[in-house]
């Protein structure tokens, strides 16, 4: 009984780590509110221990203002992660959550502003 409950116990904080551990790297493609207009920027996400490393894709250079090393703190299910913009104001936060071993993203600045999921990125 001990062994079965140890294995049990094991496990179960193997399933409880997966769940609730941000790792990898993914991309997304969305709009965001800008000042002179919206614009289509792709974010790349970098997931280490308890931060995110954020690099933008876009063709002007002031929207990289906003990369770099986010602090993520976790507030129940979803990850606040805090950056080089969050001075200016808390709306330039990211907010991340993992659902059934998929990763969604949110954010003020975004257009949308329902929870989006995002890919794994595949170098090509």
């Amino acid at each position: 009984m001990k062994l079965f409950l140890l294995k049990f116990l094991l496990l179960f904080s193997f399933y409880f780590q997966e769940n609730n551990i941000l790792t990898g790297r993914y991309e997304i493609t969305t709009e965001v509110i800008s000042k002179k207009k919206n614009l289509k920027l792709t974010y790349y996400l970098s997931f280490r221990s308890q931060k995110m490393i954020v690099s933008i894709k876009s063709n002007d250079v002031i929207d990289y203002w906003c990369e770099g090393v986010y602090e993520l703190k976790k507030k129940g299910e979803i990850f606040q992660g805090i950056g080089p913009c969050s001075d200016e104001s808390h709306d330039n936060d990211i907010f991340i959550k993992k659902v059934e071993n998929k990763v969604f993203i949110k954010s003020k600045t975004f257009v949308n502003k329902n929870w989006l999921e995002i890919k794994k990125f595949e170098r090509k």
